[in-house]
């Protein structure tokens, strides 16, 4: 019977865990949090209306359990509860240990993902962050860039100290080979900025400029 609980938990959670990451993928994944509000009504009481307006705040410690507890953690917790108990059910421990072993693995398994999940929402805002202060940053072109935003490319550059890999549009009559030394013009996504390559001798490698220049060439000549 404790086999079949523990068999059940680990192929329920696996599923739904499955569809979780799956759902994550396509954008649809949820974020928990804090139960914070307020209860209110009118009580008739002796042919009268009471008013009673409740104030409901969670402490600190709630808090804490509601911002662990979430369908991911929930959902990891059961999965490894029930694998943890399957095996040590089927390795002839006794009822009591199996139990124990799967609900500390359960609590690790809870506490494991909440910890993931808070560190993968870190480095998400924190390269938001970064890349929203890229404009006027230079690098290089790492995929070759089409002309005329005929398509995407690209490019390295270093933001707040480290090197990041970004997806790159270009206004540019002419492809932008690899290596071509460029500048981001304006961030024009979570993870895409649109460039232009640097002209040496040139403060701004907007292509306004490139053209100014060439056309006072042009007539010096």
């Amino acid at each position: 019977m404790l086999t079949s609980v523990f068999l059940f938990c680990a192929v329920i959670g696996g599923i739904v865990m499955i569809s979780q990451f799956a759902l994550t993928l396509m954008g649809m994944g949820d974020d928990g949090g804090a139960f914070d509000g307020d209860l209110g009504g009118d009580v008739d009481v002796g042919g009268g209306d009471l008013d009673v307006d409740v104030d409901v705040e969670t402490s600190s410690h709630a808090s804490h359990l509601f911002e662990v507890l979430s369908l991911q953690t929930l959902v990891t917790g059961i999965t490894v509860f029930g694998l943890v108990g399957y095996i040590a059910d089927t390795s002839e421990q006794t009822p009591l240990v199996s139990i124990a072993l799967a609900s500390v693995a359960g609590l690790a398994g809870i506490y494991g993902m909440f910890f993931l999940m808070r560190g993968l929402h870190r480095l998400q805002d924190d390269g938001t962050v970064r890349i929203a202060q890229a404009a006027g940053t230079r690098g290089n072109v790492l995929v070759p860039i089409p002309a005329k935003s005929g398509g995407t490319g690209k490019v390295s550059l270093v933001l707040q100290g480290r090197l990041e890999e970004i997806t790159a549009l270009s206004d540019y009559d002419e492809r932008l080979p690899t290596g071509t030394h460029i500048e981001v013009v304006e961030v024009i996504g979570p993870r895409t900025v649109l460039v232009a390559p640097v002209v040496e001798g040139q403060g701004s490698p907007s292509s306004d400029s490139l053209a100014e220049s060439t056309s006072v060439g042009e007539q010096t000549s």
